[in-house]
């Protein structure tokens, strides 16, 4: 469908989230000085935000009831939660001694802490930030005259506090539509930088090229030694139990599927199913779309109480859109309207402060269908690794004939050079894959995919009433399962089959052998098909089909009717009508980039 087919307050030491939004500049400079006045004259003037930090060069608040820690002092101030490595307990200030360069005390920072943050680096008139590897909180930067401004709102900015030469940046909003998520390290708006997690940004440089402290691909070459499945099920736990640890009432999801149910087991083994307010499935009516038996038996496992929600099919408006587009970027998780809407209002009504997930286990725990999992076998076992049994694995685990499998070998000579070509051409990979060319082709896949799970980091309904945590993208999890070769992590043919023994004991004998996955796609056809009365002028004869980046004849052929109940488009629909209603909304505030035009 897209044209590339698309007031001094002491420091709490818990370990909340929050939006946060922070000021940083130099205390001698007379006119930073005076920046920073004018933009603390326009943070007393919202109602949305408390000051929770004060220091002669930073100021820090937090967005209404939900306000975030705030750990350290003078050279090192952690935004978030930030627990000691290996451990759910928080980090002291021993933890955050700076080191002699902010690069040191970085990389200090992602070996021996872990959590969901963002750090504030000062060395004299100097600032640099450090975003966590796990991107547990959004990190947005830009310069307002001498001050720079840091937040975790991607929503709704404070008005004055904008760049005054922000822009739209249409090789961007162009890129949004690649699926392999190549537009998260972009805003959408011309200064204004999103900092990738595990990356370095020195503030006060001309040119902001953040860079790289943590890499997965030096995870992945990094083997434990732990028992894989009892090193598993240990990195869940440390996850669960830390980010959820600060929060007393929680809602959670139990989708049906393996993952969400992981994320509900661990939390009732850590002692913390009596903070769930509620525990949530939404289902649609078509069979394939109602996980509802599985969601039943893995949330009487766990002793919760199920409320099941049947996702509606009802035509969607622009009052969908509309106030979700007004964020620095699109609110890319709120591209499901109705149930973004639905589980910001069940958890407002709960008074929760969090909304737990499983989401990230589908490539952390990998359940990508490849036959390079036949290149990564041989890479690291020699010829002998792949014998007849473990090929008719494979095979079956990637639902592909064994002569497919033994295709994909045969060319496993040629993958890292391909790769490496990939690297320097016109088509460029992912961040997190630029330096994965020596790591087998399964596992760079696992790599893209996580990269790719960003998308869901961003400002939503439920995001704005609740923290929403991800357990299974946090960095015990994914440094363990990175650093485990991918036939470990599907052996016998199954996907996620780690996990599945991992959690055999603890989990419904019914949802570990599942074999198949809930699907929605009947239902997202069925709700765009009755909202193309307002979809079909909107793309068809939108900024975005104007600019190239929508292939109109395409979009004209797959939205209808017939066409929507057969193809898989109805998501790329939704998320196309949620750019489109951005870029819309910016379009009437700010100019096009100079340097980024709408393509002609």
């Amino acid at each position: 469908m897209l044209a590339t087919v698309w007031s001094p307050i002491i420091p709490s030491w818990s370990s909340s989230l929050g939006a946060f939004l922070a000021l940083m500049w130099n205390a001698d400079d007379p006119c930073a000085e005076r920046d920073a006045r004018e933009a603390e004259a326009h943070m007393s003037r919202t109602m949305d935000w408390t000051p929770i930090h004060r220091a002669p060069d930073i100021r820090i608040w937090g967005r209404g009831a939900k306000r975030p820690s705030v750990h350290g002092a003078d050279s090192v101030i952690v935004v978030g939660a930030c627990h000691r490595r290996g451990s759910r307990a928080p980090c002291g200030m021993a933890d955050l001694h700076p080191h002699v360069t902010a690069q040191a005390t970085a990389e200090r920072l992602s070996r021996e802490t872990w959590g969901s943050y963002v750090a504030l680096l000062r060395q004299g008139s100097a600032r640099q930030l450090f975003r966590d590897p796990s991107g547990g909180l959004e990190c947005l930067t830009w310069s307002l005259g001498r001050v720079r401004l840091v937040t975790s709102d991607s929503g709704p900015p404070v008005p004055g506090l904008l760049p005054p030469r922000s822009a739209l940046d249409w090789a961007a909003i162009a890129s949004w539509g690649d699926d392999r998520g190549l537009g998260v390290p972009r805003s959408g708006l011309e200064g204004v930088e999103a900092v990738l997690p595990g990356h370095l940004l020195k503030l006060d440089a001309a040119e902001n090229v953040a860079q790289p402290v943590w890499s997965p691909s030096r995870c992945a070459q990094r083997p434990d030694h732990r028992d894989a499945m009892d090193g598993l099920v240990e990195a869940v736990g440390l996850a669960v139990g830390g980010l959820l640890g600060a929060h007393d009432l929680l809602v959670n999801e139990i989708s049906g599927g393996l993952d969400s149910a992981i994320v509900a087991d661990t939390l009732a083994q850590s002692g913390l199913a009596s903070r769930v307010a509620a525990s949530l499935n939404y289902y649609g009516e078509r069979r394939e779309g109602d996980e509802r038996r599985y969601a039943r038996a893995v949330a009487e496992r766990c002793s919760l109480d199920l409320s099941c929600v049947l996702k509606p099919i009802r035509p969607l408006s622009e009052a969908d859109f509309s106030e979700v587009s007004r964020g620095l970027r699109p609110a890319f998780p709120a591209s499901d309207p109705i149930r973004d809407r639905d589980t910001a209002e069940r958890l407002a009504a709960s008074g929760a402060t969090a909304l737990v997930t499983g989401h990230g286990g589908d490539a952390v725990f990998f359940q990508m269908p490849t036959p390079l999992v036949a290149v990564d076998r041989v890479r690291g076992a020699g010829l002998r690794g792949l014998t007849g049994d473990t090929l008719v694995d494979i095979a079956r685990f990637s639902r592909k004939p064994v002569w497919t499998v033994l295709a994909q070998f045969a060319k496993a000579d040629r993958s890292r050079a391909d790769h490496q070509r990939d690297a320097t051409s016109a088509q460029p990979l992912d961040p997190w894959s630029l330096d994965a060319s020596t790591l087998p082709p399964a596992k760079r896949l696992q790599i893209s995919s996580l990269f790719q799970a960003q998308w869901t980091r961003g400002w939503s309904r439920r995001g704005a009433v609740a923290d929403v945590l991800n357990p299974l993208l946090a960095q015990p999890v994914v440094e363990f399962c990175l650093a485990l070769p991918v036939p470990e992590l599907v052996e016998g043919g199954r996907d996620r089959s780690l996990a599945r023994r991992a959690f055999r004991d603890r989990l419904p004998p019914l949802l570990i052998e599942r074999r198949s996955k809930g699907d929605l796609t009947a239902y997202y056809g069925r709700l765009v098909a009755a909202s193309l009365g307002y979809l079909r002028p909107l793309l068809l004869d939108g900024c975005l089909a104007e600019a190239g980046i929508l292939d109109r004849m395409y979009l004209d052929a797959a939205m209808t009717p017939e066409r929507l109940i057969l193809d898989r488009t109805s998501g790329e629909i939704l998320v196309a009508a949620l750019i489109e209603n951005w870029v819309r909304y910016w379009q009437t505030r700010v100019p096009d980039s100079a340097r980024y035009p709408r393509p002609s």
